[in-house]
């Protein structure tokens, strides 16, 4: 008796922002693939910062957004799987293995495994992935849009990071408002949203909604 199995396929790890660009093609099998830097790719281990999560009263749709501090993906799943994500919370540092998927233009995740890990992980996997890639450019996102934070490339003090990183860890669950952040840092304006811009980069911050911003404990 001869018994077939079938090769698991790897679990590739990349910066977020590379999925985002991702071009569908086919595989061996003529299973649907995406092209990521030159990699067939069906399967993807991400680790990231959960900025929006939802479940549906039925427990049938979750997803979660992620971000890795190079931009941001949405893991999807229905039925039983959505019992994988439903429970994560803004805030949580998530490690998946998933596989990738399109609708209406859009690239996400069905993830086959999901858990929360120690936040010193993401760290780790930012050097990992910056060793293997180098650093990412951050990736233009509609949310990232609607917050209006100048651009040009200034350089904050030591001490005005330290005023709003301790203004941050000042702050309750759903963060602090960042006009009023900005305001009580007593910096001006192309300061505070120099060091904000960083956070976020950095993955030492996110936003849970729009106009808020909130520290990564």
């Amino acid at each position: 008796m001869i018994l077939n199995f079938q090769k698991r396929q790897t679990a590739y790890k990349f910066w977020i922002k590379d999925l985002l660009g991702a071009k569908k093609s086919f595989s061996k099998d003529f299973t649907n693939a995406f092209i990521i830097l030159g990699k067939e790719t069906l399967r993807i281990n991400i680790l990231g910062v959960v900025v929006q999560s939802y479940a549906s009263l039925d427990g049938n749709y979750a997803f979660l957004t992620v971000d890795d501090s190079s931009g941001q993906i949405r893991m999807k799943a229905w039925g039983e799987d959505a019992a994988l994500i439903k429970n994560f919370s803004v805030g949580n540092v998530v490690l998946a293995v998933g596989r990738m998927a399109e609708k209406n233009d859009e690239v996400f995740i069905r993830p086959e495994m999901a858990k929360q890990v120690d936040p010193k992980w993401a760290t780790v996997r930012k050097l990992e992935l910056s060793k293997s890639y180098g650093q990412p450019e951050l990736a233009k996102s509609p949310k990232a849009a609607e917050e209006t934070i100048d651009e040009d490339p200034i350089e904050p003090s030591i001490v005005a990071r330290e005023k709003i990183v301790n203004l941050l860890e000042k702050t309750g669950e759903e963060g602090i408002i960042i006009s009023e952040l900005i305001k009580n840092s007593g910096l001006n304006d192309e300061e505070a949203n120099q060091v904000i811009k960083e956070l976020l980069e950095e993955g030492e911050a996110y936003q849970p909604k729009r106009g808020l911003i909130k520290l990564i404990v």
